[in-house]
């Protein structure tokens, strides 16, 4: 496809002073809102729980929306994130009983409005501080006219039998961390120990995706990639169909955001720049989102089957019936209770702050499960102890983005410390136009790691990057190219 530019100059992406200035009004609103929701937090009866629960949504949609109107999908993917776990909370708005979570713990404080309505403020100042430092970080100058057609240039690459091997170790991490049982063997959640989990390295499936998300790269920089495409294309659909979906786990929901975030920013630049200059950028955000909504509620159903498949005949309107029940009460918002609990915490207790413990020990916690076995050391964060589990009594695991920087740091603390998570991604989000692999490498291994980052707690993302890095530095060593008069191409 050739597009003439010259014939659309009104079309040239370009950077200007006006959507800077949007971007820098855009995060002092977000952050006044902030300001505004730590007044509200001492008087929370103030407004009616809908209302609360409206202003909570509302800030979530606009903020999107000018997110996705920017064209900046890495940070609105993490915005998607915070918000989809207190997202159900709009049932308030309809029904005056209603109840966020269904069990016998949840629904007494579920129904008390001040809880609630602690709820969805905390969430607001979580919410706008992000929103607000994603906004702070200024939006990087785009593609000009003169960068449209660059020639190829050869890059330090994998061999055909190197990537083929590299794929097969992903394969491999996957198939160790996947359940041995399909869901139409043995119900979900019925084998609590898997390979990998056995061996002591639970990171093993995350790890997977960071090195597929390298390869990924790999395939962007080579030139004749059509047999690399075949290997990577089977072992992808490999993980996701037969180790993850077939087996109820959806771990892979992170794997395909990632391959779709890291599409979007570096694979085939050539036609999304003559899309956009042609005036035809906006047909491809609209074809991302109907695919990531479908893809939400694909992952939201096979929730809710995984654990009623077993031995018996599914109906038409047994899948519906799941679906519906799956996207009010999935693995979301099982991660939006712990923010249920601390708005109980904060309503009817004096909160414990550790100030500052829990970073300590992340820290702590950085030797590996099968490591620390080795040596005999105990990690302060394990699988049977850590953030996502201080609020046991309600809910079996996950953890919400607010929920340690709010518990360390109290309601202040959050608005500052997640204004500074938000400046962190919205700097990421600008690696999307950049040709060096170590960056494109990072803004892989975030886009990899967002749902387990948001939803199981922080340690995921320390495993994603220390599984990068070793990863990258293995590459380095195997990667080659050479040019046509066989010197070496240097990688970069």
């Amino acid at each position: 496809m050739d597009v003439d530019l010259q014939k659309y100059p009104h079309n040239v992406p370009h950077f200007d002073a006006s959507s800077k200035n949007a971007g820098l009004l855009a995060a002092i609103t977000f952050l006044s809102v902030g300001v505004v929701s730590l007044g509200m937090m001492s008087n929370v009866t103030l407004l009616p729980v809908g209302v609360c629960v409206l202003i909570f949504n509302t800030t979530a949609w606009v903020g999107l929306a000018l997110l996705l109107i920017r064209g900046m999908y890495f940070a609105a993917f993490y915005v998607a994130l915070f918000y989809l776990p207190l997202s159900s909370s709009l049932g308030y708005v309809f029904a005056e009983d209603y109840v966020f979570w269904l069990s016998s713990r949840a629904i007494p404080l579920g129904r008390d409005p001040e809880i609630v309505s602690a709820m969805m403020w905390v969430g607001e100042i979580g919410l706008c501080g992000l929103l607000a430092g994603i906004f702070f970080k200024k939006q990087e100058r785009q593609i000009q006219n003169g960068e449209m057609k660059k020639p190829f240039v050869p890059k330090a690459v994998l061999s055909i039998p190197w990537f083929s091997l590299f794929s097969l170790f992903a394969l491999f991490l996957s198939w160790g961390a996947a359940p041995e049982q399909t869901i139409f063997n043995e119900a979900y959640g019925a084998q609590r120990f898997t390979r990998a989990s056995s061996a002591g390295f639970n990171a093993g499936a995350l790890s997977s995706y960071v090195l597929l998300i390298l390869l990924q790269l790999d395939i962007h920089r080579t030139k004749n990639k059509s047999l690399k495409v075949a290997v990577f294309g089977f072992v992808v659909v490999y993980i996701v169909v037969f180790l993850q979906l077939l087996r109820g786990d959806r771990e892979s929901s992170g794997l395909i955001a990632g391959l779709i975030l890291v599409q979007l920013a570096f694979g085939s630049k050539q036609i999304q720049k003559q899309l956009k200059a042609a005036g035809l950028a906006i047909w491809k955000k609209f074809y991302v989102i109907t695919f990531l909504i479908v893809l939400v509620a694909s992952f939201a159903f096979i929730g809710s089957f995984r654990s009623e498949a077993t031995n018996r005949t599914v109906t038409v309107d047994d899948a519906t019936e799941m679906l519906v029940r799956a996207l009010r009460q999935n693995t979301w918002t099982a991660a939006g209770v712990n923010n249920l609990a601390l708005a109980d915490e904060v309503v009817n207790q004096k909160p414990e702050y550790f100030f500052g413990k829990t970073y300590i020990d992340y820290f702590l916690s950085l030797p590996p499960a099968f490591l620390a076995r080795a040596i005999g050391y105990e990690r302060p964060i394990n699988r049977f102890s850590g953030p996502g589990l201080w609020y046991r009594h309600l809910t079996n695991g996950g953890t919400h983005p607010i929920i340690v920087p709010f518990k360390n740091f109290g309601a202040v603390g959050l608005l500052v410390f997640m204004c500074g998570l938000g400046l962190l991604i919205g700097f990421i989000n600008s690696f999307n136009a950049s040709s060096v692999l170590s960056t494109q490498l990072i803004y892989g291994v975030f886009a990899v790691s967002g749902f387990k980052w948001f939803w199981y707690g922080d340690m995921n993302l320390i495993r994603a990057c220390m599984a990068a890095i070793i990863f990258y530095t293995i590459y380095i060593c195997f990667a080659c190219a050479r040019k046509a008069g066989g010197s070496p191409v240097v990688l970069h």
